[in-house]
């Protein structure tokens, strides 16, 4: 079943990222469906042995059930009053329009301005829930954390190598579409550059990690090999490809023009090389990855990937055009504190505060904090930061093993980036980078069992055998002076076996 569990996300992870990001309605049902069905085999699960659930990952998903809770009231009838104590714009729009209209007056209204917009973001995100309880009971050894990195960099890769090759060419189609917008830069599957953007530079550091690595066994004789004989071991080739991928992610991610993009990527890198900061190839290995980059963009001379930093167009992309957006939304927030508008209702909330200096339709904020504030109260950016926290504490006092001493790095310059973009643009409402934040992010936090914790159920008595001599009996061997010595199993498994 945990099998099952792996080969699906790894599965929806890669096609999720296919369907123009996976904004449209039968996308989004087909994840949620998908998302149903890998929940209820992760419920299963934990219904058998509810130990399978690390404590870290209990303590990630209180915040979750929590937000849950929060968009349940949002969405459930409640009495007028109520309404009025959380929500008083809103019960005022709805007196009005029952003054006007008597038969349309209720006793009971949710609090949401738009319930079906509430709902939809709901299902959409308790889809995300049950994939990141899906990762967390099926990822707990760091073999599986090594495959969901390959999973998310070979996702990563293809985008990158699509949507290059569809700008470079000038062929300009995402599989059968034709595209009609942003035909100056790549956007892979996604069409939009910055959401293209955004679901790379997660991408990136997993590709780093897996560079990183792949380390050399002192005293196997490996060293003594010759460089070109080292490349084409198991090691060696795995390195390979990873810088591969990391390089052709860093130039789609160029290629892509995004501002707000390669800002975030940049700030992924930086955060990754201070957290791997012990591993002293790493930073020869992004200045090299960095100098490539720049290397296959030489022939692009007349558009350097940094132009629209300093470019004066006042696009509808441009900062200076949503900060009005940011300070008119920011005066809805004080009378929605409590429980917010409902989440998915931004469009509808905003329409309160159109002035001559926004005349654009604006159906997000184009920041992923400020939004959740204004939908979800101030509950759900207190449990946000406080999750961060606690991941924080978690890996601060956890002792890991070497062979998961590369794990925290890649996660940190990950989501760091992602909630950098998160400011200036709403990544997060992008079905196929919340699913991929979801399942990186509980992946992580059950990769490290504690200590004490049983043996993984999936090992073969063979090798428990290889590993303790016969299973669950000590071994004995003879001293020189003839007496036998009583040896203990040296591995926590052993004795279970």
């Amino acid at each position: 079943m945990e099998r099952f569990l792996r080969c699906n996300l790894y599965a929806l992870v890669f096609l999720s990222a296919l369907p123009f990001g996976s904004v449209r309605p039968r996308a989004v049902l087909t994840i949620e469906l998908w998302a149903a069905v890998l929940g209820a085999a992760a419920l299963y699960l934990l219904h058998r042995d509810p130990a399978i659930l690390s404590p870290r990952a209990r303590r990630l998903l209180a915040p979750v059930v929590v937000i849950l809770a929060i968009g349940l009231v949002q969405f459930t009838p409640a009495p007028h009053a109520f309404v009025h104590a959380v929500a008083r714009p809103t019960a005022e729009f709805r007196a009005a329009v029952a003054r006007a209209a008597p038969h349309a007056a209720r006793p009971l209204a949710p609090p949401s301005l738009s319930p079906p917009d509430t709902m939809d973001a709901l299902l959409r995100f308790m889809a995300y829930a049950f994939i990141g309880l899906a990762a967390a009971v099926s990822h707990r050894e760091p073999r599986h954390l090594k495959h969901a990195a390959a999973a998310i960099v070979a996702s990563g890769s293809f985008q990158a190598v699509y949507g290059a090759l569809e700008f470079l060419s000038g062929h300009q189609h995402i599989f059968g579409y034709r595209k009609q917008y942003y035909l100056d830069s790549a956007t892979g599957t996604f069409i939009n550059r910055n959401h293209y953007a955004a679901y790379l530079a997660v991408t990136l550091p997993f590709a780093f990690a897996l560079a990183m690595s792949q380390r050399r066994r002192r005293g196997t004789g490996r060293d003594e090999l010759p460089l070109w004989l080292r490349v084409f071991s198991a090691d060696g080739r795995t390195r390979a490809l990873a810088i591969l991928a990391a390089s052709a992610i860093l130039t789609a991610v160029l290629l892509s023009f995004s501002r707000g993009g390669t800002i975030a990527a940049l700030a992924g890198l930086v955060l990754y090389l201070a957290r791997s900061r012990n591993q002293g190839r790493a930073p020869r290995l992004a200045i090299g990855l960095s100098v490539f980059a720049l290397v296959l963009l030489s022939w692009q001379w007349t558009r350097p990937p940094g132009e629209r930093f300093w470019s004066g167009s006042q696009d509808f992309a441009t900062l200076n055009s949503r900060l009005p957006v940011w300070k008119a939304a920011l005066e809805l927030v004080p009378d929605y504190l409590a429980f917010g508008t409902g989440y998915g209702t931004f469009e509808e909330s905003f329409k309160r505060v159109y002035s001559r200096d926004i005349r654009t339709r604006w159906d997000h904020a184009h920041n992923d904090w400020l939004q959740l504030v204004l939908e979800g109260g101030a509950a759900p950016l207190v449990l946000a930061f406080g999750a961060l926290v606690v991941l924080r504490r978690i890996q601060a006092r956890g002792r890991r093993p070497p062979e998961q001493a590369h794990a925290a790095p890649e996660h940190a310059g990950a989501f760091g980036a992602l909630a950098i973009h998160a400011f200036a643009d709403f990544p997060l409402r992008i079905p196929a980078v919340a699913l991929l934040a979801a399942f990186g992010l509980f992946a992580r936090v059950s990769s490290n069992p504690a200590p004490g914790a049983r043996p993984p159920r999936d090992e073969g008595s063979a090798a428990v055998a290889r590993r303790c001599g016969t299973p669950g009996i000590a071994r004995t061997r003879e001293r020189p002076d003839g007496a036998r010595q009583r040896i203990e199993p040296r591995h926590p498994s052993c004795v279970i076996a």
